[in-house]
Order: C-alpha cells, then sequence, then structure tokens
C-alpha cells in the first residue's frame, strides 16, 4: 500500500515495496533509497523521562523503547539555603545540611523595654512589659499582714514599744534595723530595715533599742486660738508643734477621728495648751465630755490615739505626770486691823507662816542659784504681823512644769451680816521669776536680767463641805477643817483671765524652779570679765497669799485652820 507523507525539502514519501524509499522533492527530482540507508539518518531511543539520584550525583534517562541511560559525575556537596525566621531584628537561615546561621542588628523601631500594665493582690503587684515578660513588687501594707509573713521571727512580743522615752502607738509605722533588741526578755528578729506597723499591743511594756527615728509629718510653729472649743486651730495628724500659746489664746482641736490614729503635741508656748475633742460631745480619756485635756509648755511630746469613731469621737492619752504640794494644817492666830484693810496671811507650811500687811506683788529680786529654796528673812515674826514686803517666797527642790490647780480648806464657816453673807477672803499664789549671770567656773553673780512677777491665780472660797456647820472658838470658825458646813475653794490653771499660770513670756513662761540656761563667751566691755564664761540661769519662785475676811472686823481668831495643795506637772 502506498503511503506518502510530506516532510522537509520533499513533496512526498513512498514506499513501494518494503524494501526502499522513493523521494519526490519540490523541483520535482525522484530519488529511491534502501531502508537500510535511510536507518542512519533516523533516531529510533527517543527519550521519554529520567530520575537524579542527589546522593551519587548520578541522573537516569528512560527511552521510548522502555531502555535506560545513566550521566553520572554531577555535583553532590552544595550547600544551600533551605529557609528561615525572623524575630525582633534576627534572622536565623536553615540550609540543606541541617546548619543555619543568623543575621543580627535588623532595625527593630523601638527596643526599649516598658511596662503595659500590672495587676494588685494581697500586698503584691504584678507588672507585665511590652515584651511579654513579668516582675513582682511585694511588701505592700494589707492592713493585716502577720509579723511572721513579714520574715519575723518572734519569741514574744510586747504590748508597747518606747523609743526615745516615747510610746510608739498602735497603727503607727517605724522603720526597724534588725536585729531589734527588746528588753525584759522579748527578742525580734527581723529583716533590716523593715517598716514595721505596730498593729495591737499586747502583753507587757518593755523599752527598745536599735530603732531608726519614725518619719511623721511634722506641723510646725502653730498658734492656738481662743480659750474655748471656739477656737479656730485644728491639729493634723502627726507631729504638731505650737509656740505660739498665750493667756488669751491657749485652745486648739483634735482632728476628725479616725479610728486608730495618732496625734502628737508639743507645747513650746508660753502657757498650758488646751485641746478640745474634734467635735461636740467627743471626750478625752475619762474627763467630762467636751472638756480640754491639757499639757504644759515643757517641749515634750504627748500623743493622743483616736479610739473610737463615729461622731463625735473619743481619744486617749498619756496625760502628763503630775505632783502635788501640801502645806499640811497650819493653825495660826490672826488679828483683824480694820475693814477693808485687814491684814494677809502667807505661809510655807506648819512650820512657816505669819502676816503682811498687805498682797505682795513686787519682783523679788535674789540671787537664786546660791539661795536656798525657802528664803526667811531673820526678822520675819512667824504667827505674827510682818511688813508687806516680807511675803514668803519658795520654790521647789525639782522644778514644776507648771501649775494645774490651787485648792484651799478651812475652819471658816459661813456668817451672815446685815443679812448678806460675808466675804471670807480672797486667795492669791504669786509668781516671780528672774535671770541672774554667773561666772561659769566660779559660780560669782555678776549682774541681772529680765525679771517678771504675776499673779498666777486669783480665787476666792466659793464652796462648802455638804452639812450644817458647828461653832468653835468664834462665830467665824469650826472647830476643824472639813467640818461640815465649812468653806473650801479651788481654782483649775487657765479657767480664766485669773487663773493664768504663766510668770511672763519674757522669762520662762509656768516654769517654776531653778535651771541653767546657756553658758556663753563674754561679749561686753567689762574687762573683769573680758574672756570668761558667762552662765545665764533662771529662777523662780511662788508665794501663797490670803486676804482673811477682808471687810469683817473680826477681831482676834485664836484657831484659824487652813490647808492649801498647788498640784503641778512635773
Amino acid at each position: 500500500m502506498k503511503q506518502a507523507r510530506q516532510i522537509d525539502y520533499f513533496e512526498e514519501l513512498f514506499n513501494q515495496d518494503g524494501n526502499e524509499l522513493f523521494l519526490l522533492s519540490l523541483n520535482g527530482d525522484t530519488h529511491t533509497m534502501s531502508l537500510d540507508t535511510v536507518k542512519q539518518y533516523c533516531i529510533t531511543d527517543l527519550v521519554t523521562g529520567g530520575t537524579y539520584n542527589s546522593s551519587t550525583g548520578v541522573v537516569t534517562f528512560t527511552n521510548v523503547n522502555g531502555g535506560t541511560f545513566s550521566v553520572s559525575g554531577f555535583k553532590t556537596d552544595d550547600i544551600t539555603l533551605t529557609g528561615g525566621t525572623y524575630s525582633n531584628g534576627t534572622i536565623s537561615f536553615k540550609n540543606n545540611a541541617g546548619g543555619g546561621f543568623n543575621v543580627t542588628g535588623l532595625y527593630t523601631g523601638n527596643t526599649e523595654v516598658y511596662v503595659t500594665g500590672g495587676t494588685y493582690s494581697n500586698g503584691t503587684a504584678m507588672f507585665a512589659n511590652n515584651t511579654g515578660g513579668t516582675f513582682n513588687v511585694d511588701g505592700f501594707f494589707t492592713g493585716s499582714t502577720a509579723l511572721s509573713d513579714l520574715g519575723f521571727s518572734i519569741s514574744a512580743l510586747p504590748t508597747k514599744v518606747i523609743y526615745q522615752n516615747v510610746l510608739l502607738p498602735e497603727n503607727s509605722y517605724i522603720t526597724y534595723n534588725s536585729p531589734l533588741v527588746v528588753a525584759g526578755g522579748y527578742n525580734l528578729t527581723i529583716p533590716s530595715s523593715t517598716i514595721l506597723q505596730v498593729i495591737e499591743q499586747v502583753g507587757s511594756e518593755s523599752s527598745v533599742n536599735n530603732i531608726s527615728d519614725a518619719i511623721y509629718t511634722v506641723n510646725k510653729n502653730l498658734n492656738a486660738n481662743n480659750t474655748s472649743t471656739a477656737t479656730t486651730s485644728v491639729m493634723g495628724y502627726g507631729v504638731n508643734v505650737f509656740t505660739g500659746v498665750t493667756p488669751t489664746n491657749f485652745a486648739t482641736k483634735l482632728p476628725q477621728p479616725v479610728t486608730g490614729k495618732s496625734v502628737k503635741v508639743i507645747n513650746n508656748g508660753s502657757t498650758f495648751l488646751h485641746i478640745f475633742p474634734s467635735n461636740i460631745g467627743g471626750r478625752i480619756n475619762n474627763l467630762p465630755i467636751d472638756t480640754a485635756a491639757v499639757i504644759p509648755p515643757d517641749g515634750n511630746l504627748y500623743e493622743f490615739i483616736c479610739i473610737e469613731n463615729p461622731l463625735p469621737g473619743a481619744w486617749t492619752f498619756s496625760a502628763p505626770a503630775t505632783g502635788q504640794y501640801d502645806s499640811g494644817e497650819i493653825t495660826m492666830s490672826a488679828t483683824s486691823i480694820g475693814v477693808g484693810s485687814n491684814p494677809v496671811v502667807t505661809a510655807y507650811d506648819s512650820g512657816v507662816y505669819g502676816m503682811i500687811q498687805t498682797f505682795f506683788n513686787g519682783t523679788v529680786s535674789y540671787n537664786g542659784k546660791n539661795k536656798p529654796p525657802r528664803q526667811v528673812s531673820p526678822s520675819f515674826i512667824i504667827n505674827g504681823s510682818n511688813p508687806y514686803n516680807r511675803a514668803l517666797f519658795f520654790r521647789p527642790e525639782t522644778p514644776w512644769k507648771g501649775i494645774a490647780k490651787i485648792k484651799m480648806y478651812t475652819n471658816l464657816i459661813p456668817v451672815i451680816v446685815d443679812e448678806e453673807e460675808i466675804s471670807y477672803g480672797e486667795i492669791r499664789l504669786m509668781g516671780s521669776g528672774y535671770y541672774t549671770k554667773y561666772i561659769a567656773d566660779t559660780g560669782e553673780e555678776v549682774g541681772g536680767d529680765e525679771n517678771s512677777t504675776n499673779e498666777l491665780f486669783i480665787t476666792n472660797l466659793s464652796n462648802r463641805i455638804t452639812g450644817s456647820a458647828s461653832t468653835g472658838t468664834t462665830i467665824y470658825t469650826s472647830a476643824n477643817i472639813g467640818d461640815p458646813g465649812t468653806i473650801w475653794g479651788e481654782k483649775v490653771a487657765n479657767a480664766d483671765s485669773y487663773s493664768n499660770v504663766s510668770i511672763g513670756s519674757n522669762v520662762e513662761g509656768t516654769f517654776i524652779g531653778n535651771k541653767s540656761i546657756e553658758t556663753t563667751l563674754y561679749s561686753g566691755s567689762n574687762s573683769y570679765l573680758q574672756g570668761k564664761m558667762i552662765e545665764k540661769y533662771y529662777s523662780s519662785y511662788i508665794s501663797f497669799q490670803f486676804n482673811l475676811l477682808p471687810y469683817v472686823n473680826y477681831g482676834t481668831i485664836p484657831d484659824f485652820k487652813f490647808r492649801f495643795i498647788i498640784e503641778y506637772y512635773q
């Protein structure tokens, strides 16, 4: 069968008998070629595919007849990148050998680590940052953290912690340095420089060492105002230091009550500071409601702790220590010299007493450092009549910070004259203070300085012992002090304008006694004193005086009896 197909440069190709090919060219020429000759120009092993072995470097090809042949010699040890990752400025590449390498230093924008938020729980704050990390800050006060939870090793816990003679109160914060040594068998081992809150007081009082100073808000140079609850002076929590406390402005108030918080007060004024409760109806210690607590101008710290809130609030404080001077019972003979001009009784005690012509309130000039506490003129007539300027002045051996109250008890009884009850007499307690200068090493007196005299108390006998009076040797007296119907009187410091217990702001205020003020190098023109150290010294004395029955010509009372008591701050 004749078959024909056009190929390049040939128009037709014929297979005439199976052994030869007849070729007709495009230009009309003819050609005859045997098949054996044609086979030399034909490709009979056509490649249809192949595979490569990366381990051996050999390619295996497959032809149309199903046969294969291989080509070897390809390189098998090339290292190539197979992938990589990026994180925070660094690319980590991986290769076909299982290894890799990093490229660092790529710009990442803001690389700082900063806090993005946080949470608080039970004394610990947990903060989160922009890297996903966290950190904790602990030690926040939770209000009821046990000491053991703060790292304290406690063998016993004292009731009160005393530092530098100051009671550290409940709910105060004190920085301790470990170890804390507590007297009386108590031992606390604590983390160094831990801030401890005294939450509760149990056990017995103890003193401590190695406590660093507590840090409080200090309100300085405060002025008291007014003399009653109408004061506009209100303290804050912390330490309140008063310098402006005068006979006409001596009142202040506690702040609004917060249970457990404390107010600390220092009086550097010239007279007693009266501290009223925060609100009407409030109370301090067991004093009557709305009554002020009183602290002397001694420069010491007094602490008030709120023990009750809601309003009006209740407070407690450790009242300043008080003492009592008691003259003892004095019995004397008193003689009238005329209505309106009767003599004045003056006394130390049952051993030294007498009468002077009138009240004496002049300045007492004396060399207090070198004189005894009681100055009695050799010419003073005990239980007799004396000139007015021989009033008996005395001072305590141990100084008083101030006088809190004066009381006088008598055997006088009520008397009616011309349908009116008579006046029994006026009590005056005089005070006199004087600065003196001395050569420090010899004690030689070299001059005086500021001085002042003031009436610390003026009061009357206005109280009576319950019961009906019985007369004694005269119509004016009963047999004994304290008998039914007998007259007595008392007055509290700063109760009115006649109970200003300060000798003067130009001297040492309410202080009674002796004390050294300062020692300095002499700076004047006296050649004798050049180069010498001069001590400035202060002495103050008091004098008890009583004008007996001033408007009655009582003749002679042979057994007039009285006793005076002075309460003072130690």
